[in-house]
Formats: structure tokens, sequence, C-alpha cells
């Protein structure tokens, strides 16, 4: 288990149909994606499959301990969260992320967005 990994794209808390839609994007982008439900293989994944972009659901992101907020910016160039905009707390969130999106936010209008920062995720696999 101490041997490093490639992971393009890692996702945590991302629900359906969202996670689906990654996926495909992953798969059409030939980027490997690892999904995660929660963070409790999290700190490994990060360390050790070195994830160009990390994807993780607001809730879990604000929940999360600061440890692993302090893991996730450490070890991936690009952190992306995707939320319910409008909460108290997503003002915070944008600051401490590089891209701070929707769920609302139409699947072809989310693929244009994350296209530069899942330029992340190939450069990481290289």
């Amino acid at each position: 288990m101490g041997e490093a990994m490639i992971c393009h794209i890692l996702t945590m808390g991302i629900p359906e149909p969202l996670q689906s839609i990654l996926e495909n994007v992953a798969r059409e982008e030939k980027l490997l994606l690892l999904s995660l439900p929660g963070t409790e293989t999290a700190e490994w994944l990060l360390v050790h499959g070195k994830p160009g972009v990390v994807i993780v659901d607001l809730e879990l992101f604000t929940q999360s301990a600061p440890g692993l907020l302090w893991e996730i910016r450490r070890q991936s160039p690009c952190v992306i969260v995707l939320g319910h905009v409008g909460t108290s707390y997503s003002r915070r969130v944008e600051e401490e992320t590089d891209l701070f999106l929707s769920y609302r936010t139409p699947p072809p209008i989310l693929r244009e967005l994350m296209a530069e920062p899942l330029s992340f995720g190939r450069t990481a696999g290289e």
C-alpha cells in the first residue's frame, strides 16, 4: 500500500447524477477518476494518488477536519467544490477553493467551466 499510483481526479461525496457526468467526462478525456463517498481514505489517496484535481461536495468540505482541508490544498493543484449557492458558509469556501460551482449549473456549462481545471488532472498523470 506504500506504492505510488496516479489519480488524475479524486471526487468526494458527489451525488448522482453529477457523479456519472463527471465519470463520463473523465472517460472521454482519458483521465483516471477515483470516487469516494466520504473522507475515510481521502488522506491516503491524496498522498499516494497525487490527484491533479479534487472535486468535493460542499457539505463534506465544510464538515471535514482542518487537517484534511490542509492536505487537500497541499496535495492537489486544483480544488473544486460543488454545492448549493447561498448557504451561510459559501463565501468562506469560495476563498479556500479554486472553483466553487452550484449543483444547479447545467452539465454543458459545468463541463466548460471545468475544462481548464481538468487539464491539471491530465498533467498529474504524465
